[in-house]
């Protein structure tokens, strides 16, 4: 039996599980109450993914061993992946009572500190992974751990030391050069963040995640040229390639297609202009919700709906985002303007009305918040490269509090308490708008009325600069790539005005400057209260028909530039 056991074990460890299972359920018809085979069966369904029989072998293995520290150990891992934190901290610190051997404590102590990381604790992550590292001070995982909850804890300086160390330990640790990296990032290194993932890809050259992280660092920090070429790998498994268009496209077709989500489609459109200046037909596979914006372009030749098969013979297919690197953009001086946009007048009109019946000029919208929250790991952290922004609703309400202006909402599916606490701190009662984020062309027409536009990069900010308008941008620290390192604007949005996060992750200074610009533009205004009559349309709508064909409808509104 126990050569049986110890080539099972074998099996086990160099991850020949069918090997292993079959021979630990012979062990298990010969010996029915054998822990061992019970717990390992375990051990192997939870490698599978099935984590409920993996519980339930596991537990049958302790009503027969109940003293096993390493069983309780691992019943708890199985535990903490499936949510069931509060049952795996019980398992830990029963491992914790059952044995004083170092190894085995250190693992507990490990363990307990990913459980309550995952609950937000930190301060308590962080003294159980120091206790492990006590015991085990060599140990590259339990450093990789600390550094990670350090990080999110803000103590940028001490995550750096601990993911160093894991290095010194294990030097090709991926986990922890990729962690190094995000550090470095959030400490504003961005040259020592870029070696960290070169590091990681000379080690493992299809690693996808490492070639998005480095070209999060080279796109922010304007080096296009390997900047765009790493941006390929966003969506490939290995070893990706564009072929470089040629400079004249006369008589070549060009089928575009849609990819990523909606802000990205109108920001990617730009370099569709220039392939239009090569002389290319062009046509567009895309989403419903920009369709009708899309289809009164004057480049666009051809409209497909992205179900839709291509019934044209096509010379060259391109997803958008990979434009760049086929039309060779390698430098700030050849970043495009946006993609220009346009307006229905009957819908402006429409808006307008709908502006006046709310209040009086001007009017100032806000967004606080865009993106999906990422989940945190303490395998891993990788928070700083998620496209989630946000800001307090109530510190923009603060700062617009005392402006004579009609405020509105069009933050996308803002909650109950996110518009009382605003409406609360503004003093007065604010205008939810958010149902237009649902019809674009509503939400187009109403961005072309604002007289200013406050919020955190979203898919309006990049209508708004199709209309040729200009926003205020909140920008969270490390900065989404397409707003660059530094800079009071960005290359991609000129006329924005950019209000920046610290390191320290403090927005003081730049909320200190966005209220002193608002104030300067709008406390000193006069003219916008006639009675509740302001017309951001400055004498009707004669000539709107024929001022949107030719895209001017934006010297129509009253002040919209920053």
């Amino acid at each position: 039996m126990s050569t049986t056991l110890e080539i099972a074990k074998q099996h086990l460890q160099t991850g020949h599980l069918t090997e292993a299972e079959t021979l630990y359920q012979h062990l298990l018809q010969q010996h029915p109450q054998h822990p061992e085979s019970l717990h390992f069966l375990g051990v192997i369904a939870a490698r599978r993914g099935n984590h409920e029989q993996a519980i339930d072998y596991m537990k049958q293995s302790l009503l027969l061993q109940p003293h096993s520290a390493g069983f309780h150990n691992n019943l708890g891992n199985v535990l903490r992946t499936v949510g069931r934190l509060e049952e795996a901290m019980q398992s830990y610190h029963t491992a914790l009572r059952l044995t004083s051997q170092g190894e085995e404590v250190a693992l507990a102590y490990n363990n307990l500190g990913i459980c309550v990381s995952q609950q937000d604790d930190l301060e308590t992550a962080i003294t159980y992974f120091r206790h492990a590292l006590q015991l085990q001070p060599a140990d590259a995982g339990t450093y990789n751990n600390l550094g990670v909850a350090l990080k999110q804890q803000g103590c940028l300086t001490e995550a750096v030391d601990s993911f160093q160390q894991a290095l010194q330990y294990s030097p090709n640790f991926i986990d922890a050069l990729e962690n190094l990296g995000s550090a470095w990032e959030a400490l504003d290194k961005m040259e020592e963040a870029g070696r960290c993932y070169q590091q990681v890809i000379e080690t493992q050259p299809d690693n996808v995640a490492a070639h998005c992280h480095y070209y999060t660092v080279l796109l922010r920090t304007g080096q296009f040229a390997q900047g765009w070429r790493e941006y390929l790998w966003r969506y490939r498994p290995s070893s990706p390639q564009v072929t470089i268009l040629p400079t004249t496209l006369q008589g070549q077709r060009v089928l575009l297609n849609r990819e990523q989500g909606l802000g990205d489609e109108i920001f990617f459109l730009r370099f569709a202009l220039l392939l239009k200046a090569r002389g290319a037909w062009l046509a567009y596979r895309g989403g419903k919700k920009i369709a009708s914006i899309l289809q009164r372009q004057p480049w666009l030749d051809h409209w497909l709906e992205e179900s839709q098969e291509a019934n044209f013979p096509v010379d060259h297919s391109l997803l958008i985002g990979d434009l760049p690197v086929a039309l060779e953009m390698d430098s700030i001086e050849k970043v495009p303007p946006p993609l220009p946009l346009s307006v229905l007048p009957k819908t402006v009109e429409k808006l307008h009305r709908q502006l006046v019946s709310l209040g009086p000029p001007p009017y100032i919208g806000v967004t606080w918040r865009a993106g999906t929250a990422p989940e945190k790991s303490v395998k891993s952290d990788s928070i700083h490269h998620s496209l989630y922004k946000e800001v307090t609703p109530e510190v923009l309400a603060e700062i617009l509090r005392p402006l004579p202006a009609t405020v509105l909402i069009l933050q996308r599916h803002p909650t109950r308490e996110d518009l009382a606490r605003f409406s609360q701190t503004l003093g007065r009662h604010v205008h939810d708008l958010s149902a237009l984020n649902e019809t674009l062309e509503e939400m187009l027409a109403l961005l072309f009325l604002l007289h200013d536009y406050i919020g955190v990069s979203n898919t309006n900010m990049h209508l708004r600069a199709g209309l040729g308008k200009t926003a205020r941008v909140l920008v969270p620290h490390p900065p989404e790539w397409r707003w660059m390192v530094e800079g009071k604007e960005s290359p991609w949005f000129r006329g924005f005005t950019v209000y920046r996060q610290t390191v320290q992750k403090e927005w003081g200074e730049a909320l200190r400057a966005l209220r002193r610009d608002l104030e300067a533009k709008f406390l000193k205004k006069v003219g916008w209260h006639d009675n509740g009559k302001g017309n951001p349309l400055k004498g009707g709508t004669a000539g709107l028909e024929a001022l949107a064909g030719r895209g001017k409808l934006s010297t129509l509104c009253a002040d919209s530039q920053v």
